[in-house]
């Protein structure tokens, strides 16, 4: 930015792209000229099922099955759901007290990835899969096979070098998906299982609220039928079910457990801060038997951390809309088809909007700071319409997490924790190699 301002051009392999850090075109594309800039950039490698999952549809069909995932997000929804994160919380604790008796150092990101990986398969298909018992699960072993498709990868280099012969070989449904078949295979398998067990049993089915039930009693069946034109309006197919089943599954597991892991660190690295938020949950969990969505909701101080650590580390480092028609923007040319790429760090680290970037200050997001800056400086969630259907669950998951840790421990850095920490080369953020801190047990409670 220091060189080239707040937007500039790019070629990632031979596509021209327009990287964007600019508040005033952020809020034009995303919101204003939302019509415009509906839909992501299409890539090649999603399969005959992926293909219908929330992160590739567009337009209508986009809008459509977004409605039918939106109510899980809602209030009413979430706090029928918290006695089944609390209940994983404490697992948590559990966990982290196994580490903290045998004085071992905590991989936080680990295990906050077996934390998220049970909150999701519990809050969205009622399955038990006890990663935080056993970190070796074979759904843990699937999900981080998926995460492994890196920048160097045979996709990747063939996508943004050769587009024309990615798309190529994609129609013929050769030589890659972007999903490895056998990840996508255990997951769909499993989403098919819970399926096969909620058809079976509609009465009790009914009476669920989670991501798979809120699915199924969207299923219109008229939509699975051979030579369907696209003119049904309502209800979601078998294999929408399916795809975004499977997105809710991988999706939340790294972005969540990434956005703990680095609260922690933070917290750990600023002692003073960790004590405010302590002496916060302490007030607000005083003369409650468990933690609730109301309780949740009162740890404001606990939120201003969390919105300052997706400041500093943008679970995605960059997102992009692509333009349907030529548009000038206030003199900022786009043609039609151009990708527009936001990168959050640049935006999130720019001096304008953020004094001192580098420095971890949850003041930042009092009300008062918050009314003085542009709101479209902040893209930790994405912006408008497309921004992440699934944000609200995800603060609850990291209030949870931490919050119930914070109740016995402190956290702490030790000798492996890696100061400043270093952040991978890639689409996600991610600690470069692990995240270590260490556990000190309370003697105030």
């Amino acid at each position: 930015m220091k060189k080239y301002g707040k937007y500039w051009g790019v070629y990632e392999g031979q596509l021209p792209v327009l990287i964007v850090a600019d508040t005033k075109l952020i809020k034009q594309i995303n919101v204003k000229e939302f019509p415009n800039f509906a839909n992501r950039r299409l890539m090649p490698g999603n399969g005959p099922v992926m293909k219908y999952s929330l992160t590739v549809l567009q337009d209508a069909e986009w809008k459509r099955v977004r409605s039918y995932m939106s109510p899980f997000n809602s209030a009413y929804s979430l706090k029928q759901l918290c006695y089944l994160i609390e209940n994983t919380s404490d697992n948590l604790v559990a966990a982290m007290k196994r580490h903290h008796d045998a004085g071992q150092y905590v991989d936080v990101k680990e295990i906050f990835g077996c934390y998220t990986m049970d909150v999701i398969s519990s809050t969205g298909f009622g399955t038990d899969v006890n990663s935080l018992n056993e970190p070796d699960s074979i759904f843990i072993k699937n999900v981080k096979k998926f995460y492994e498709i890196g920048a160097l990868s045979p996709f990747t280099l063939l996508t943004f070098g050769f587009p024309w012969l990615a798309f190529f070989l994609d129609r013929r449904n050769w030589f890659f998906n972007i999903v490895p078949p056998a990840v996508f295979n255990f997951f769909a398998d499993a989403i098919r299982k819970v399926i096969s067990i909620r058809e079976s049993n509609p009465a009790e089915s009914d009476k669920r609220v989670d991501v798979m039930q809120l699915l199924l009693k969207s299923h219109n069946t008229s939509l699975d039928e051979p030579g369907n034109n696209g003119t049904i309006k309502h209800g979601l197919s078998y294999n929408e079910i399916l795809a975004n089943g499977f997105i809710f599954w991988i999706g939340g597991y790294d972005t969540t457990a990434t956005t703990i892991s680095f609260l922690a660190y933070n917290l750990a690295l600023n002692p003073d801060i960790q004590e405010r938020v302590i002496a916060e949950i302490d007030d607000v969990m005083r003369g409650r038997e468990c933690m609730d969505y109301k309780a949740a909701s009162e740890m404001k101080y606990l939120k201003m951390c969390v919105d300052e650590t997706l400041r500093m580390y943008p679970p995605s480092q960059r997102f992009d809309r692509q333009a349907k028609e030529d548009i000038d923007l206030d003199g900022v040319k786009i043609p039609k088809g151009m990708c527009v790429q936001f990168s959050s760090f640049a935006i999130h680290y720019d001096p304008d909007n953020w004094p001192d970037p580098e420095k971890f200050d949850p003041e930042r997001f009092t009300p008062e700071e918050k009314k003085k800056r542009d709101p479209y400086a902040y893209v930790a969630w994405g912006v408008g319409p497309r921004s992440c259907v699934m944000k609200r669950l995800g603060m609850l998951e990291v209030k949870f997490a931490i919050a119930k840790i914070l109740l016995k421990y402190r956290l702490r850095p030790c000798e492996k924790t890696q100061i400043p920490i270093r952040v991978k080369v890639s689409n996600l953020t991610q600690p470069d190699h692990g995240m270590f801190l260490k556990l000190e047990a309370r003697t105030d409670v």
